[in-house]
């Protein structure tokens, strides 16, 4: 951890711990240069030592500073300084999903959609560069106090490549993770989809759909079990929205969402047609004959194993570094089955109330343990020396049968008729005088005759040793089957050989040696083993099985869990058959953190001396959700274990602090509405109409109105509008109609009329011949203005001598491109029910209606 007033880089100021996680701790820091205030994330110092670590910590690092999107936690710089490693996030003011959904239990089905939105589109902001978060979770999604959503955390985000796996086990928190992250497969923009649907199920029901008493069941829930519908545990959940989680969490791929701007367009569309069936996904993976797939056998314990590599890694580490530093200590050759059984004398004990031995897990130990014994057995390459000269025993049998004889033979017919010499033998030794291995001779000179040789001294030898000195001498060694206990040799040396030193023997001949177990007795030395580990005095005491060892454990404030305490008695030696007690620290004692939650201050007091703790700091803050003069909040979680004595501190309620809600109908949501609401520390949820009246975008109304005190972090109800409603109009529902009553029809509609006159073939003067929509996209909105063609007849085919029709004292349509049709010499069909005016030689006004001219436009409204 850093200090606080450490400066960083020259630049970054830290000013206090604000959080931690899996990897690194979280400052709340100023950048001096920039004069502001950021987060910092630094890299916990037992990761800073794998530069594989560092370096994926850096690349992901980048990846996320390369996102800029409104929706995501912005990365300002990385930067490392004396083995620090450091991330500069924005600093967001707010809280996040999680806790917004244990302060409201559950959310409501369009404030859900509306936060389920915006982490899409921070998502989608991801996937577009090729980065997968693979941790979404209410946790790493903050909601600011201007009510903007952020995904926050990019740590274990990842550039997509053909190797984005999970080589070390599932990846993310195992509520939230796919199946195929908790298989540890192959993971892209779908997992962090499906996620953000179990996301999603939790905010409209208050619950996970998968939990279990392991990391492995959840995990292995993703994988099976079939999710609870959210409706059957919220019924006010809409189909729509409820068909979109199921899609979001189908276990396979390829059945989800293919991108999040997909996810998008379906919650847009639940916000307008939520009881409406527009989803289409396969809600269960089925096999070809119906059955729900499950996993194999191999595949859930591939699951355990890679739990139980995470759950034991510290542990098991050092206890094969253990193990490890026994087996340099074992003779350098070993049979397989004194292998077998040095392993089994390694076995502990168990001890304490948790029957736990060494913090080791007895399961990843029995699991270690098979794994070696199993290699032992397929190795024939670790058979000690006695084991490889198995093969020759026949041979040196016929070898010495044969001595046998030649000596015989000779004693009878006198052919060794010299003095013998003595020959030196001890209790440990046996020597018979007519073994053909023994010289029992020495020429003149005193020297050994040729052919023969003298025993070294191998007492106090290893074996490397013992094999180099006989060889020396012309000699073979062989190792005795049984290990002897000696008080003068260690464990490991010669401690007895088959022939004393100085006896004269044949060259060649074969020298029995036996190895030492060391002391029979075990000397207590407290020094050596008090405050030391558990283990360490275990380890020693596994040649003395037949010395009885009680472990007792005891809570301790100064020493830590499994360090010896004392031992009785604590002096002398122990032999076989006496008794041995070893007293254990169980570390601290720990208690249950007791729920001081809506006592008062009295009560609260003495619940806390009454468990054993001691009274921390007492404070008063106000409070949504507790009346004044109640506990509203306390430093340690109710139920946790701590050590007795801890300080726990507590807060009394004010009752709630107050905001003045402000008045925002008639603004723009986006531009006012949002940021006003925010900045007087209230949150709001949306809902959408449509108007006539007031401009899309632009709130309608609100609920408390402006003006109105609440509580802070109250939620005002907002109704914002889409526009005024959309009008169906068909393609033929006008033809034929006359202008006047096309008009009149479309006013019931709340549409206008604009007038435009073209020849037809098929439709009577007058009448209407088709219309269009005046929108780009050929939508119709009440208060559009729609454009109608009425009939001007068949168009003309030669032009006429005759003068034009007079003109109308109408206003004149406008002037088409299209060439206008040849005057007849023969009144113009009249377009109405009264008869056509009569052409006049002078070009005055009619006081009737215009005579229609084609493709001439019109302006009627």
């Amino acid at each position: 951890m850093i200090r606080t007033g450490t400066i960083l880089s020259s630049r970054y100021e830290i000013l206090e711990q604000i959080g931690s996680g899996g990897m690194a701790y979280v400052y709340k820091a100023r950048d001096r240069k920039l004069s502001r205030l950021v987060a910092i994330k630094i890299l916990k110092e037992e990761f800073c030592k794998d530069k594989s670590f560092v370096a994926k910590f850096r690349m992901e690092a980048q990846a996320a500073a390369g996102l800029s999107h409104n929706n995501v936690v912005g990365v300002y710089d990385v930067g490392e300084e004396d083995n620090v490693h450091y991330i500069v996030m924005e600093l967001i003011d707010g809280i996040t999903l999680k806790e917004y959904i244990t302060r409201k239990r559950k959310l409501g089905t369009k404030e859900s959609i509306g936060i389920a939105i915006q982490v899409a589109q921070g998502l989608e902001a991801a996937h577009k560069r090729h980065i997968v978060h693979r941790d979404i979770k209410p946790q790493n999604i903050i909601i600011s106090k201007d009510g903007r959503i952020k995904v926050a955390d990019f740590g274990i985000a990842r550039a997509i490549t053909d190797e984005t796996t999970n080589l070390y086990g599932a990846a993310g928190s195992v509520h939230y993770i796919s199946p195929e992250q908790a298989r540890g497969g192959y993971c892209d923009e779908r997992s962090d989809i499906y996620s953000l649907g179990i996301t999603i199920y939790e905010m409209v029901t208050g619950r996970v759909p998968f939990d279990g008493d392991t990391t492995v069941a959840v995990a292995i829930a993703h994988i099976n079990e079939a999710m609870v519908p959210p409706s059957n545990i919220e019924p006010s959940v809409p189909v729509a929205l409820e068909q979109i989680i199921f899609k979001c969490t189908q276990k396979r791929p390829n059945q989800r969402y293919s991108s999040c701007a997909d996810l998008i367009k379906d919650l847009r569309h639940a916000l307008v047609a939520p009881n409406e069936r527009f989803v289409h996904f396969v809600q269960l993976e089925e096999t070809a004959n119906g059955e729900t797939t499950v996993m194999s056998d191999e595949q859930m314990r591939d699951i355990r194993n890679r739990s139980d590599r995470g759950q034991h890694e510290n542990t098991a580490y050092q206890e094969r570094s253990l193990k490890s530093q026994q087996i340099k200590r074992s003779p350098a050759r070993e049979s397989a089955a004194a292998q077998q059984r040095r392993h089994e004398q390694i076995d502990f004990e168990t001890y304490g109330p948790g029957n736990q031995d060494d913090n080791f897990s007895s399961e990843a130990y029995k699991r270690e343990k098979h794994s070696r014994a199993k290699k032992v057995k397929r190795d024939p390459d670790e058979a000690t020396a006695f084991d490889k000269i198995l093969a020759a025993i026949g041979s040196v049998l016929g070898v010495a049968m044969l001595a046998m004889l030649v000596y015989i033979v000779g004693s009878l017919s006198g052919a060794f008729q010299r003095t013998p010499t003595s020959i030196s033998s001890n209790k440990k030794t046996t020597a018979a005088a007519n073994d053909p291995i023994i010289s029992t001779y020495e020429d003149e000179s005193g020297q050994n005759a040729d052919g023969r040789t003298k025993v070294p001294e191998l007492l106090g030898m290893s074996i490397t040793e013992a094999t180099k000195a006989l060889k020396e001498a012309d000699l073979k060694i062989v190792l005795a089957r049984t290990y002897e206990y000696s008080d003068e040799y260690a464990t490991g040396l010669v401690c007895r050989q088959q022939y004393d030193k100085g006896t004269v023997v044949d060259k060649g001949s074969t020298i029995k040696v036996y190895l030492s177990l060391g002391s029979d007795k075990f000397e207590i030395n407290g020094k050596l083993y008090v405050n030391g580990n558990v283990s360490i005095l275990k380890y020693y005491l596994r040649s003395f099985k037949d010395i009885d060892v009680e472990y007792v454990g005891e809570y301790s404030e100064e020493y830590a869990k499994d360090m010896v305490l004392r031992m009785e008695p604590d002096k002398g030696y122990l032999q076989a058959g006496d008794s041995l007690k070893v007293y254990i620290s169980l570390g601290p004692e720990y208690i249950d953190v007791p729920n001081l939650y809506g006592m008062t201050k009295q009560q609260a007091i003495a619940k806390i001396e009454q468990a054993g703790f001691s009274v921390g700091t007492i404070s008063e803050v106000n409070s949504d959700n507790t009346e004044a003069g109640q506990v509203c909040g306390q430093s340690l979680d109710p139920g946790t274990s701590q050590k007795s004595g801890t300080e726990i501190a507590f807060s009394i309620s004010l009752g709630p602090k107050m905001a003045v809600v402000p008045g925002v109908v008639g603004n723009s949501a986006e531009g006012y509405a949002y940021s006003a609401i925010g900045s007087a520390n209230l949150y709001y949820s949306i809902e959408y109409a449509e108007s006539t009246s007031v401009p899309a975008g632009t709130v309608i109304s609100q609920v408390p109105e402006g003006g109105t005190s609440v509580p802070e972090y109250s939620t005002v109800k907002l109704v914002i509008s889409v526009g005024p409603p959309t009008v169906g109009l068909g393609a033929n529902d006008l033809t034929n109609m006359t202008q006047e009553q096309a008009t009149s029809t479309l006013a019931g509609m709340s549409l206008g009329a604009q007038i435009q006159y073209e020849s037809s073939d098929y439709v009577a003067v007058g009448s209407v011949t088709r219309w269009a929509a005046t929108s780009a996209d050929g939508s119709l909105h009440a208060g559009d203005t729609v454009i109608v063609f009425i009939s001007t007849g068949p168009a003309a085919t030669a032009p006429s001598t005759d003068p034009a029709p007079a003109p109308s004292t109408d206003p004149a349509p406008a002037p088409s491109t299209n060439p206008a049709p040849a005057p007849s010499t023969d009144p113009a069909p009249a377009p109405s029910t009264d008869p056509a005016p009569a052409p006049s030689p002078d070009p005055a006004p009619s006081t009737d209606a215009a005579a229609p001219q084609a493709d001439t436009a019109g302006a009627v409204s």
